[in-house]
């Protein structure tokens, strides 16, 4: 995996900084020199030495804790899709489940709002009928398109001037989710600290890694 400033921020321990074994985990000496994340930025680190890494910083169990309180009838999802480095281009969608569950894809020609709609959908389809659900996503296309927009799309067939409007397999798709599943959606500001946020988006990166 590339080292990006976002995937090391995200796995800072409740202190705010990283410890001996994190560092060490890494393949790195201790203590580590000033400026030493600047330094592996970009670096391309095997994922045994990544998934140390994550595990050592607690952020699994920070999710946990914040979802503790939640029964089984109230599930929490988040959800992040992206193209890199074009948009149209390679794309991959992750989603992370308050009881610790996760999946990611990849597909290696895609738009960024098709991956963050894969993302929702692929966290709906193993649910059972009548599950509630909260999903969060930082995509205001998705949410919008979900809660303010659907009913408007449905009625006209999901057809804009004529010719299908954009994505419209997968709006078509949501329909028989909606319908079966008790959802909610909420928008979560993207790169802003949210853990659950940033596994997905680290997800998501996984999935477009694996169409290469």
């Amino acid at each position: 995996m590339l080292i990006t400033k976002k995937w090391l921020q995200t796995y800072k321990t409740e202190n705010g900084g990283y410890t001996k074994d994190q560092i060490q985990a890494l393949g790195m000496d201790w203590p580590p020199v000033v400026g030493w994340q600047d330094r592996i930025i970009g670096m391309d680190v095997n994922q045994d030495r990544v998934n140390d890494f994550e595990r050592l910083s607690g952020a699994a169990s920070a999710i946990k804790t914040e979802t503790k309180k939640l029964t089984e009838a109230q599930l929490k999802i988040w959800t992040d899709g992206s193209c890199y480095p074009t948009n149209p281009g390679p794309g991959g969608w992750g989603w992370h489940r308050s009881d610790g569950k996760e999946s990611y894809g990849g597909y290696g020609s895609t738009t960024n709002n098709r991956m963050e709609m894969t993302a929702i959908l692929e966290s709906l389809i193993e649910l059972p009928n009548s599950q509630e659900v909260l999903i969060y996503s930082d995509s205001q296309y998705c949410i919008k398109g979900l809660t303010d927009w659907r009913k408007g799309w449905k009625k006209k067939n999901w057809m804009k001037k004529g010719e299908p409007m954009t994505n419209r397999d997968i709006w078509i798709e949501f329909e028989d989710h909606i319908d079966r599943l008790r959802i909610k959606f909420e928008w979560v500001r993207g790169h802003n600290g949210n853990i659950g946020n940033e596994r997905a988006d680290y997800l998501a990166g996984l999935g477009r890694a694996s169409c290469k």
